[in-house]
């Protein structure tokens, strides 16, 4: 165990690289409590490119890290920094971070609307591009309404913010307005379900994702729901002693697609902290070849004598051979 009151700031950031993926909350709010002495390092590994593109080991974690101590500390004047990387995120894939945008920027509080509003506006046809823009865009459209629900001042301008975008006739993101149909809609109901009309009027949401539009009705008039459960989770989930405890188990047996009922949550899933040996990527099996027949080269299994008309065929179909490859013979 550390005591991480005693250690010094420079420290405790050091050893965020040494912990990987086994960092604890303690230890990221003991960074946070540090304020202004923190800042320049976290700072600094927020805009080294190699942290995203190119960290192994302890490196992969880091930008996660940063982004969560300094999100923590809700300084209205790191937004700049914070939305800056956004789309590095994207481009690195480092879907750890991409998951987390809404919870991560709607800690810094009503100062973060109108940053928020400019970012969505700015990447307005970006999607032609790279659907990166388009998730990038969603998930800051999630932290603004996040933004505007915990905070009244903000509410009516956010609202508006979003039905105008939503009848804008040449706003045709459709992947990102697809993501966010309930933004408008969670903020103001009655002007964000005409909104929402409008677009699916004019065909620019993938019904794939909510339906039709009578369906996102139902879904925003059932009551056993509450929107704000669909913008954002708990930021600090990835720190959870079981969900620690669940990465490691998963580090040994190399699981990267599931784990019993933690599949496709996101503080289990995703990929290894480190490239694992090719070996364990592709691992070697061996085929099972019965007796009186062996490997072809396409990898199915031939008898070696002569084949009989009542036998598995030789092309491995598993119908008789006289009802498959020997009708040609």
């Amino acid at each position: 165990m550390f005591n991480y009151a005693e250690m010094a700031t420079a420290e405790l950031i050091e050893l965020l690289f040494k912990e990987e993926d086994r960092v604890t909350l303690e230890h990221i709010r003991e960074i946070a409590s540090r304020g202004d002495e923190a800042k320049p390092r976290l700072l600094e590994i927020l805009s080294n490119e190699d942290y995203w593109y190119e960290g192994q080991r302890g490196e992969f974690w880091i930008e996660l890290h940063s982004l969560m101590v300094l999100s923590s500390m809700g300084d209205p004047a790191l937004l700049p920094n914070m939305l800056g990387v956004v789309m590095d995120s994207y481009f690195a894939e480092q879907h750890w971070v991409t998951a987390r945008w809404p919870e991560l920027l709607a800690q810094f509080g009503d100062a973060a609307a109108e940053p928020l509003m400019k970012f969505v506006r700015e990447l307005k046809g970006a999607y032609k591009d790279s659907f990166d823009y388009s998730q990038a865009r969603g998930q800051v459209a999630k932290a603004l309404t996040l933004v505007g629900l915990e905070n009244e001042t903000v509410r009516p301008q956010t609202a508006e913010f979003f039905c105008q975008l939503f009848s804008d006739p040449e706003e045709y993101d459709r992947v990102f307005l697809s993501q966010t149909v309930l933004c408008p809609i969670a903020l103001d109901r009655k002007a964000g379900l005409e909104s929402v009309r409008k677009v699916f009027h004019r065909k620019a949401i993938i019904e794939s994702a909510y339906g039709k539009y009578n369906d996102v009705v139902r879904y925003v008039s059932d009551r056993r729901y509450d929107l704000k459960d669909d913008f954002g989770d708990d930021l600090f989930d990835f720190y959870d002693p079981e969900a620690i405890a669940v990465r490691q188990k998963r580090w040994e047996s190399n699981d990267t697609l599931e784990f019993g009922e933690h599949d496709y949550h996101r503080a289990y899933v995703g990929p290894a902290p480190f490239p694992l040996p090719f070996e364990r990527c592709y691992p070697n099996t061996e085929v099972s070849v019965p007796a009186g027949y062996v490997e072809g080269e396409a990898g199915n299994v031939i008898r070696r004598d002569k084949v009989g008309r009542n036998d598995p065929c030789i092309c491995g179909s598993g119908k008789k051979y006289k009802k498959c490859c020997g009708q040609a013979a």
